[in-house]
């Protein structure tokens, strides 16, 4: 507990309004809702963008790169594989999708938020460590493959959306 505290108290305070937006989100996500064909994208591209801007800031050679886009590739599988379709609602004409709440994306959130969290706190600490190019291979690799499962999800979800027969979603019919 007495390194715990520093590590907190050392921590930018724009960190605690983003991790309760991030946990807000994670909580929507587990009631069931209603959300446009667009609006789907947005959190799959906010997670994506953050993933980039990391590999980015890495000053990436071609074996990182290339490990961050194996990790994508294959957490976008493991979305695509583990999207459930129960609950899963279309209303094609007005592009609508009524999800049934899920508890995965707020523990996913949750894991991105604790990896990053660490990875920084690694980086501060530990320079030499994060350094080291297996090292930074791995780390690169799990965050495209986090970022990859969001994409995965959404992918299904359009697939679905494409493929499931439509009703009408709007709330006041």
């Amino acid at each position: 507990m007495d390194r715990i505290l520093p590590i907190i108290a050392g921590t930018p305070l724009w960190v605690w309004p983003l991790l309760a937006a991030l946990l807000w989100l994670g909580w929507r996500a587990g009631q069931t809702r209603t959300v446009s064909l667009r609006r789907l994208a947005v959190l799959p591209l906010a997670i994506t963008a953050l993933s980039a801007a990391t590999l980015i800031a890495s000053q990436p050679s071609p074996p990182l790169v290339l490990t961050w886009f194996l990790g994508m590739a294959a957490g976008a599988g493991l979305g695509w594989l583990s999207f459930k379709e129960d609950g899963l609602q279309v209303d094609r004409e007005h592009g609508l999708l009524r999800f049934a709440g899920e508890w995965k994306t707020l523990g996913l959130i949750v894991m991105i938020f604790v990896f990053r969290y660490y990875w920084g706190y690694k980086s501060a600490t530990e320079p030499e460590l994060v350094a080291l190019q297996g090292v930074a291979m791995s780390y690169l690799g799990f965050n495209g493959m986090l970022a990859g499962i969001f994409i995965g999800w959404r992918l299904r979800s359009v697939h679905l959306y494409r493929t499931a027969p439509s009703a009408d979603l709007r709330e006041n019919s």
